[in-house]
C-alpha cells in the first residue's frame, strides 16, 4: 500500500481499497480499509461482518468523495429533483443495515473465535504435508477463511467428504485463465506462481460456530489422509 500510496501521490490519482473480506484486520496496527481514500468492504453473509443478503459499504474521511458516493448510490440525485450525474441504484436495504449494526457488536467475538480456531489448525495439521501462510508479526488477521496448500488436493477434499467435511477452493482458475481475459492475451505457463496454487489451495473450515472438537476431527482427518 506504501508504494501505491506513493504513485497516486506523484500522479494526483485516488487509491480505492478493495477490502471486502477483511473488517477487523490490521496492518501495523492501522486497520484494512483505512489506507487507501475509499475503503470497499462486503457485507456478503458469508463474511465476517455479515448481513443476511448481498449488502456492502464504503469507508472515506473525505468530505467530497462522501458527498459524492451519498449521491451515485442514489441515482445521482442532489434533491429530489435534481440529477447531478448520472447514478446507480445502489441503496442498502435498511434491514440489511439493522442487522449489521447488530451484529457489528458482535463482531470482536467472532474474530477471537476463528483466530482461535486457526490457531488450533496451527497446534494440529502436521506441517510436513499441509502449508499456510505464516502470519507476519504486524499484522491481525481475522480469517474470513482459511486456506492451506497440499498435493493431491481434489482426493483429499473427497476424502474429507466421505467423512462430513466441507471444504472449498478460492478459487480454482487464476484471473488470467478466465474466459474474460482472453483479450490479455495470457496462457497457462504465463504466472506459474499462481496456477501452481490454484491447483494446490484448499480452504478449511473456520467459521466461529465450530467448536475445539470439531477442529480436531478436521485436522485429524487431514493428517490421516497423508499418513
Amino acid at each position: 500500500m506504501d508504494e501505491i500510496a506513493a504513485i497516486a501521490d506523484r500522479h494526483g490519482l485516488r487509491v480505492i481499497e478493495d477490502a471486502a473480506q477483511s473488517m477487523g484486520s490490521k496492518l501495523a496496527g492501522r486497520m484494512a480499509g483505512t489506507f487507501g481514500d475509499v475503503g470497499c468492504f462486503s457485507a456478503h453473509p458469508l463474511k465476517n461482518l455479515n448481513a443476511m443478503g448481498d449488502a456492502g459499504y464504503a469507508l472515506t474521511d473525505d468530505a467530497e468523495i462522501a458527498a459524492r458516493m451519498r449521491r451515485l448510490l442514489n441515482n445521482g440525485l442532489a434533491d429530489r429533483d435534481t440529477v447531478v450525474e448520472w447514478g446507480f441504484v445502489d441503496r442498502m436495504d435498511s434491514l440489511q443495515a439493522a442487522v449489521l449494526i447488530r451484529r457489528l457488536d458482535l463482531l470482536n467475538g467472532v474474530i477471537e473465535r476463528r483466530r482461535a480456531n486457526v490457531g488450533l489448525y496451527r497446534e494440529l495439521l502436521d506441517p510436513a504435508h499441509v502449508y499456510w501462510p505464516p502470519c507476519r508479526n504486524d499484522e491481525f488477521n481475522t480469517f474470513h477463511t482459511f486456506v492451506v496448500q497440499v498435493d493431491s488436493r481434489d482426493e483429499l477434499r473427497a476424502h474429507l467428504s466421505d467423512h462430513g467435511i466441507g471444504s472449498a477452493i478460492h478459487y480454482p482458475v487464476p484471473i488470467h485463465l478466465q474466459p474474460a481475459a482472453a483479450a490479455l492475451g495470457h496462457s497457462a505457463g504465463a504466472f506459474p506462481v499462481a496456477e501452481r496454487q490454484a491447483g494446490r489451495i484448499v480452504s478449511l473450515p473456520v467459521h466461529q460456530f465450530l467448536e475445539p472438537e470439531d477442529i480436531r476431527h478436521v485436522a485429524d482427518t487431514v493428517n490421516g489422509f497423508y499418513r
